[in-house]
C-alpha cells in the first residue's frame, strides 16, 4: 500500500520525505507495553515502513536515491520500455506521485521515456547509463538494509516473513482493485 498523503517532496535524497523532521534514529524502539495501539496491524506496519525508511536514510549515502526511486530503477531494468502505468502497477505508488518521481528522475538523467508505437499516450520507461551506474551504486545499501530488517527474526522465520508479506500486498492490492 502507498502513502498518498507524503507525496514524497524531498524524494531527491537531499532531505527525508515530510513527516520525518524531528525524528531521532530512536524514535523506531518501539515500547510494546504502551497501548491497545500495538495490536494493531495498521499501526505496527506502517512503523515498520518508518523504522525501514529511517534505515534506509541511514545506510544509503545522501544524495543517491530513495527507497521508492531504488525500487522504480530495479522494476525498470527488470523490464526495459515499461510503462508508466505498468510501474504504478508492479510498486504500488499511485500515478500522481509516480509522475512527480519519474519527472524528477528525468531531470537527473536517470531514466527516460518515450512516446510508444503502439499508444501514441503512453511512455516506454528505459534507463539511462546514469540511472544504471546509479542502481548499481545503491544495490549493496539496499541490500544491507533488507538485511537488518529481516535479521530482527529467528533465521528459520525470514523466509516465511517475506511470504506474508507478500501475499498480505498481493490480497491487499486485489482487494483494492475490485473495489
Amino acid at each position: 500500500m502507498t502513502n498518498n498523503s507524503d507525496p514524497e517532496a524531498s524524494d531527491n535524497g537531499s532531505a527525508k520525505p515530510s513527516g520525518f523532521a524531528g525524528r531521532s534514529n530512536s524514535s523506531c524502539l518501539c515500547d510494546v507495553a504502551a497501548a491497545a495501539i500495538t495490536l494493531s496491524a495498521t499501526h505496527l506496519i506502517h512503523r515498520a515502513e518508518q523504522c525501514a525508511t529511517d534505515l534506509f536514510a541511514r545506510t544509503a549515502p545522501k544524495g543517491l536515491l530513495t527507497p521508492r526511486q531504488f525500487a522504480i530503477l530495479t522494476v525498470i531494468e527488470e523490464n526495459e520500455g515499461i510503462s508508466q502505468t505498468g510501474l504504478v502497477e508492479r510498486t504500488g505508488i499511485d500515478r500522481s506521485t509516480l509522475a512527480d518521481i519519474m519527472r524528477r528522475m528525468i531531470e537527473r538523467g536517470l531514466v527516460q521515456r518515450q512516446r510508444t508505437n503502439e499508444d501514441a499516450r503512453t511512455y516506454a520507461v528505459r534507463l539511462t547509463r546514469r540511472g544504471t551506474s546509479m542502481l548499481r551504486k545503491m544495490r549493496p545499501y539496499a541490500e544491507e538494509v533488507d538485511r537488518q530488517i529481516v535479521q530482527a527474526l529467528p533465521e528459520e522465520y525470514r523466509d516465511l516473513f517475506l511470504a506474508i508479506l507478500k501475499r498480505m500486498v498481493s490480497h491487499l492490492a486485489q482487494a483494492e482493485e475490485s473495489n
